[in-house]
């Protein structure tokens, strides 16, 4: 215990006389990457390796299902980063592709955005911008008759890692 702070040795004394100590892993897996996570609702959504899997939440909330409701594919590499908008995940991914997934349909649409991986990407009002390893930030239609058709590339002078619509 002389390793633990007296702080954590009192919180932790109280919890435990009170009952309120559980250990609880929402989810475990075998790989050790670091995934990317979103909520929405009762839903989680996370990287592994080059799918986005999604879980819901049990009626109780403290626990999720285990094994996933939905699994979005389309990468040939690891997803580096997604975000959820209108509807629909797009991703990012080591391919240096761009992944554009209907939420609630089998729909997935998968183009070549960047020469090396993807980075980032974010999507607001039917826009989508993305950055990559290979110095450019760029900017794409959500329409789906549009989609893959770059309208505006940014030439930066370093690899882009973080990108955000405002």
């Amino acid at each position: 215990m002389a390793g633990i702070p007296v702080k954590e040795r009192v919180k932790l004394s109280q919890n435990w006389r009170l009952g309120r100590c559980r250990d609880r892993i929402l989810l475990k897996w075998r790989y050790s990457q670091m995934p990317w996570m979103q909520l929405q609702d009762a839903s989680l959504y996370l990287s592994q390796a080059n799918f986005i899997l999604a879980y819901q939440f049990r009626p109780d909330g403290a626990s999720l299902n285990r094994r996933p409701f939905r699994v979005f594919s389309g990468h040939d590499e690891d997803v580096c980063h997604f975000v959820l908008a209108n509807s629909h995940i797009v991703s990012a991914g080591g391919d240096g592709k761009i992944g554009v997934h209907k939420i609630h349909s089998t729909f997935t649409v998968k183009y070549s955005a960047h020469e090396q991986e993807v980075n980032c990407v974010d999507c607001k009002g039917g826009i989508i911008v993305s950055g990559s390893r290979d110095r450019t930030a760029k900017v794409w239609p959500l329409a789906s008759g549009r989609l893959g058709q770059c309208l505006h590339t940014i030439q930066t002078e370093d690899r882009v890692w973080s990108i955000a619509i405002s």
